[in-house]
């Protein structure tokens, strides 16, 4: 993919995730670093350092890996973007007529009543989000961190959650002690639902890692200038591909 294709990718991707959004995401932008890529052992380190041994099930992305795809995961992995699901039907949930919130809105939205959690999104918003759109699509796209989490994700049907709440992040965001605020205030917030609303909280990291075909440990230029009262502009490098075979 040649790198206008990228940005008119990256654009689009931006665009999507500012219309499907409930909460401000410039906040979160506001404090972006250049991404590094990683690996699933340093993940795994910085979900010990940072959640410590719980008992939510930690997931990552793991799809056939393009431009396009990627800079999808890049952006919905904003620290404190959250999804929910309806597991009868693997429907994305719509907060308010928007597709994802973070921690903030979702306490909000609990403290004014839980009926506002149970609107299922229009086609038109969940189309375009690909494999985010539904709970099935997200799942099958996905897989464990380690062991331990693929022990409890075959148990979840066990359990039998009316909903799936998903808590996207990344390591470039926010410090572990900020990323464990987002990720308790929301855990928090949803212990207030009540018994009538079964549900079950997972983790899912959207780091750039070595796995999708980039460089070990290279960094991906973004920078966000602010350009008028409500407009922002972002200005960025090339993916930082191990191989140009790689660059479909």
């Amino acid at each position: 993919m040649s790198n206008l294709s990228i940005q008119r990718a990256i654009a689009v991707a931006f665009f999507l995730c500012c219309m499907t959004n409930c909460g401000p995401i410039i906040k979160s932008l506001g404090g972006l670093k250049n991404p590094k890529v990683t690996t699933l052992q340093e993940i795994n380190a910085h979900v010990f350092r940072t959640f410590g041994s719980d008992s939510i099930i930690d997931l990552y992305t793991s799809t056939v890996w393009d431009s396009t795809e990627i800079m999808r995961i890049f952006f919905k992995s904003f620290d404190g973007s959250v999804n929910a699901f309806r597991t009868m039907d693997s429907r994305l949930m719509c907060f308010n007529n928007q597709a994802t919130c973070g921690p903030n809105q979702v306490s909000q939205l609990v403290d004014a009543g839980p009926i506002s959690l149970v609107q299922a999104c229009s086609d038109s918003i969940t189309k375009p989000m690909g494999y985010f759109g539904s709970w099935d699509s997200l799942l099958s796209a996905t897989k464990p961190l380690n062991e331990h989490d693929s022990l409890r994700l075959s148990k979840l049907d066990d359990y039998n959650p009316t909903y799936i709440f998903v808590f996207f992040w990344s390591t470039y965001l926010l410090n572990p002690k900020k990323r464990l605020a987002e990720f308790k205030l929301l855990a928090n917030s949803l212990k207030d639902l009540g018994n009538d609303y079964r549900y079950e909280l997972i983790r899912i990291n959207c780091d750039l890692r070595e796995d999708m075909g980039l460089k070990p440990q290279q960094k991906f230029k973004v920078k966000l200038r602010k350009n008028g009262n409500r407009t922002y502009e972002f200005s960025f490098g090339t993916l930082p591909w191990s191989n140009s075979s790689n660059n479909p």
